[in-house]
Order: structure tokens, then C-alpha cells, then sequence
């Protein structure tokens, strides 16, 4: 048996590679918990074997679990037949960055279509860059080839990580393997949800005498890296050719998150398929895993005294009413706090309007009262005592919720049907989460940032990150939570949280539509 690599990846499974004439491979992993056979084999050729024949293999296999868990990794073996090799500890840490460093063509570019397909954990640093340099010289453009004509027409991605890929591709005859993809920056992979053949693309019918042509031969993408993006990011398309080690390189225009959105949702409406549909929403939403209930504990009790601190309220808006009002809604809101208070207005940047409006609310509240204000649509942590947190609608119609001191804050939740109906037989909480009630919450300031850091991501607004932490702090009673008894409430219509996209929905609804899915367990 020739065995060239065998790693642990990161969710747990071994991958080893090698070559031989067996036309049968009767393969297994034999470790401290047994031995298991492959949950998958691919095989491929080798050129350097000078034969078409498919002599090369990858398999797959899930880590068999020993009765008792050590320190000490044991000592595993590959067999094949009656054949057995050795496999090192060293080798499980180390043959990843071998394969990528000098793994032959064919093996490497195997690697790269299972990292593609999820049938071997995504890496992420030094394997990153490796694979980098390594593909550098061999990424070709879009463009038509010998057997196949790929294009790709859009390629963003939002400084969060989020990105989308649409484009048309041809084959030069019915491939027997699904088209693959990754997305890579400088140091992180993800790899494309890609449906290929899905959008309708009559006007390539001209084609059909070279390639395959069906009249849906447009494709639709999307991926989501771990984390907000480093550097240039490039997208690498693995389609099925007569050169193993074929592959098209297209770089990503960097663009705001609403633009992924708006195109995404624009692409879903050309598909047929409602599965389809959902798969490439989802493929824009991180995986949900829940809270750490250590962390969300630590950063609780991290909670300090109000007067142990001399930092200003911080006040975030999302300020959706028109720009002049911004100095009511201040006015208002200035008259029932005490001590400096510093403004955070979720926007791009500063209209004049706006900043004349906070410069003339903070001459009406006296000297050092309110500082400039800021505007960005994420939230940077700064200083803070207490953090409020609210639309400027809500803050305008509601007020301040009161705390008392206990708990780690409080929140003000507009119902319109509970106020109507006995509220004893509303789900509070339910509605806060699933209807996306209107709310003014306020937060010690440690305690806001420190969760945050731990909020689910990949959503468009911070609103959203938002909720979800004031929910699960609800459920585990850690803020006080009130009803806004209003029969009646009027939804602001200002600000870039507003802006509709093709479907009929806001921001607001295209994240809530994010959470039913990551909480059905749909993300990717």
C-alpha cells in the first residue's frame, strides 16, 4: 500500500490519501476505539503514475472512539487488504500542510473539491496562505475554454464576510460531477453554496454548438467566511474538466451588505425551486450553535456599580424618522438622564441635517452634556456606563424604561396586542422575538459589550444581534422586561434599516427571516 498522507481535520475526521493497482479497496482506520472502514473513497488519476487509470484514492474516515479518553493520542493504522501502515501523531497534526505544500496536483485539487463539497473541514491560517501561493500561478480567468464556458457576471463581499456569485456555466458535455467552489481571503476559506443550472439564460443559446446548452444555465452562490474579511478575496470555481487540476479564478468586489442582500434576493427570485431558495439564504448565516452559558455568565457577573463609573450613556439609534426630528427625539430623551451622555446614530455617515440636529440638542442641554455624535451601521465598543439601545420611533413613543438597579437592565417591548387583550395570554418574549416588536432596552455597559462579542453574527442589522441578547437574557431572567401599554404605534419609515429590496421587505425582515432559519438549523 502506498500511503502518501493521513490528517485529523477539524471536525474529527481522518483523511488519508495514497495510490495503488487494487481495483476493490478494502479499506479501514484501525485506532484505540476499533476499526471503522471509510465513510467515502474518491478516486483519481495520477499522472505522474503515467496512466489515465483512476490509481489515486482519498478516504474519509469518522474517528473511531476509544472507551477511555486519554491525554496521549494512540496509535493508528491504515489498512488496506492485509496491508497496514502506521500512522503517527505527527502525521495527524502535520500532513495537511505537506499535502497543500507538496501534494501532487491531483491530490491537491481533490482536497480542495471535498473542502468545496463539506466533505472535509474547512482549514483556516497558514493552510490558507499556502493554498494561496499554490494556486496563484494556476487559476485561470472566466472565460471559454476547450470543454467548458464559465462567466461570472457579480461577485461581492461585505466586510462582514458575507458574499454572493452569480454568472453562467457551460459544460462541454453532461458533467458527472457537481460544479464546486470556494471563497478565500488572506487567511480563511469558505466554501460557495453553488447551484449551477438554475437561473433561465436563453440568450446563451448561441453557444450550443460548442457546449452543452439548456436554457438554465445561469448559477447562483453564496457563502459566509467565519469572520469579517482580511484582504482581497477571491473566488475559485472547480468544474469538471479533462485536467484534473483545472480551476478559475475570479476576484470579489468588495460591497456593503445590503448590496449581498439585494443581490442575493434578486437571484432567489429567478429560481424555481423553493429549497433552492432557502439554501441560498441560508448559505449567507453563520452555523447556530447557542450561547456559551460560561461566557454569557462570566460577562453578567462582570456587571459594576452605576457610580463606580464616571463613563457617559452611551445612546445607539437607529434613528428612522425624519432627519430633522433627531433633535426632538434627543430633547426628550436628554431630559430624563443624568450626566454626560455620548450618541451613536446607526447610519453610513452624518447628513447635515442630522449633525445640525444633535449639534442643536446638545447646545439646548448645556455644555459637555452630549458629546459629537458618531455614525457608522456596526456598533464599536467604547466607555460606557449604561448603553440605551433603541429606534428613534420607539424611543420617541415609549421613553426610558426604568431600572431599579437589579438585574443587568431592563427592557420596554411594544405590544400592541397585549395591551388590547389580557396580557397574561400573550408569549411577551415569543412576540419580541418572532414579530419583531418595537423595544427600548437599556444595559449596564460591560455587560452590553461583553455579550455582544458573543451575539450571533451574519445578520444585516445590529438591531437584530441586539434582540437576540436581550432575549436571552430575558430567559434567563437577567433583565427586568415591561409592557408598553400603546394600543397604538407608529413604525418609523426613515433611515437605511427602511430601504425595501425587491421582495416587498425591509432589513429588519430580511434578518428576521435569517433567524427562523438559523434557529431551524439551516444555516450552513
Amino acid at each position: 500500500m502506498n500511503l502518501d498522507f493521513c490528517f485529523l481535520d477539524a471536525d474529527e475526521r481522518v483523511i488519508a490519501t495514497g495510490w495503488g493497482y487494487e481495483r476493490d479497496l478494502e479499506l479501514e482506520l484501525h485506532g484505540d476505539g476499533g476499526a471503522v472502514q471509510p465513510i467515502s473513497v474518491i478516486r483519481h488519476a495520477r499522472q505522474d503514475l503515467r496512466t489515465s487509470e483512476p490509481l489515486g484514492w482519498v478516504a474519509i474516515f469518522r474517528l473511531p472512539v476509544p472507551e477511555e479518553v486519554t491525554d496521549e493520542p494512540g496509535t493508528m493504522f491504515v489498512k488496506l487488504g492485509s496491508d497496514f501502515r502506521e500512522v503517527s501523531a505527527v502525521q495527524l497534526f502535520e500532513d495537511e500542510e505537506r499535502l497543500v505544500d507538496i501534494g501532487v496536483d491531483e491530490v491537491f485539487f481533490t482536497y480542495l473539491r471535498l473542502i468545496a463539497a463539506r466533505g472535509i473541514a474547512t482549514p483556516s491560517g497558514k493552510i490558507v496562505q499556502m493554498m494561496r501561493r499554490r494556486m496563484r500561478a494556476r487559476l485561470q480567468p472566466p472565460g471559454e475554454k476547450m470543454d467548458l464556458a464559465l462567466s461570472v457576471d457579480r461577485c461581492l463581499v461585505a466586510p462582514q464576510g458575507q458574499g454572493v456569485v452569480l454568472g453562467w456555466y457551460l459544460p462541454g458535455s453532461a458533467p458527472t460531477e457537481a460544479a464546486v467552489a470556494l471563497a478565500m481571503d488572506e487567511v480563511q476559506l469558505a466554501p460557495v453554496m453553488l447551484l449551477p443550472g438554475s437561473l433561465p439564460r436563453a440568450d446563451l443559446q448561441p453557444y450550443s454548438g460548442r457546449y452543452r446548452f439548456t436554457g438554465r444555465d445561469g448559477y447562483c452562490g453564496a457563502f459566509s467566511f467565519a469572520a469579517p474579511v482580511e484582504g482581497a478575496v477571491q473566488v475559485v470555481f472547480l468544474p469538471q474538466s479533462e485536467d484534473p487540476s483545472f480551476a478559475i479564478g475570479a476576484a470579489a468586489e468588495p460591497g456593503g451588505a445590503g448590496a449581498v442582500a439585494r443581490t442575493t434576493i434578486e437571484a432567489s427570485m429567478g429560481l424555481s425551486d423553493a429549497e433552492a431558495r432557502q439554501r441560498l439564504r441560508s448559505a449567507l448565516l453563520p452555523p447556530h450553535r447557542g450561547w456559551d452559558e460560561r461566557a454569557v455568565l462570566r460577562s453578567i457577573e462582570a456587571r459594576a456599580p452605576a457610580t463606580a463609573s464616571d463613563d457617559p450613556v452611551l445612546l445607539i439609534v437607529d434613528h428612522d424618522l425624519p432627519d430633522p426630528d433627531l433633535r426632538d427625539v434627543l430633547r426628550n430623551l436628554l431630559s430624563q438622564l443624568q450626566g454626560r451622555v455620548a450618541l451613536h446614530l446607526l447610519r453610513d455617515g452624518l447628513t447635515p441635517v442630522l449633525d445640525q440636529a444633535a449639534l442643536g440638542a446638545a447646545h439646548e442641554a448645556g455644555e459637555g452634556r452630549l458629546s459629537p455624535a458618531t455614525a457608522a451601521l456596526s456598533i464599536q465598543r467604547q466607555p460606557a456606563r449604561e448603553v440605551i439601545f433603541a429606534r428613534s420611533s420607539a424611543l420617541f413613543q415609549i421613553g426610558l424604561p426604568d431600572h431599579g438597579g437589579e438585574g443587568a437592565g431592563a427592557l420596554s417591548v411594544v405590544d400592541p396586542i397585549g395591551a388590547l387583550i389580557d396580557a397574561r395570554g400573550v408569549d411577551l418574549l415569543g412576540r419580541f422575538d418572532r414579530d419583531v416588536l418595537p423595544f427600548v432596552a437599556r444595559l449596564d455597559g460591560e455587560v452590553f459589550f461583553r455579550l455582544l462579542d458573543l451575539a450571533p453574527r451574519g445578520y444585516l442589522t445590529e438591531e437584530a444581534r441586539v434582540r437576540a441578547l436581550l432575549l436571552m437574557l430575558a430567559q434567563r431572567s437577567a433583565i427586568e422586561v415591561r409592557r408598553a401599554d400603546l394600543p397604538s404605534y407608529f413604525v418609523g419609515k426613515g433611515g437605511p434599516h427602511a430601504e425595501l429590496f425587491p421582495d416587498g421587505g425591509d432589513w429588519h425582515a430580511y434578518d428576521a427571516e435569517g433567524k427562523k432559519l438559523m434557529s431551524a438549523g439551516i444555516a450552513q
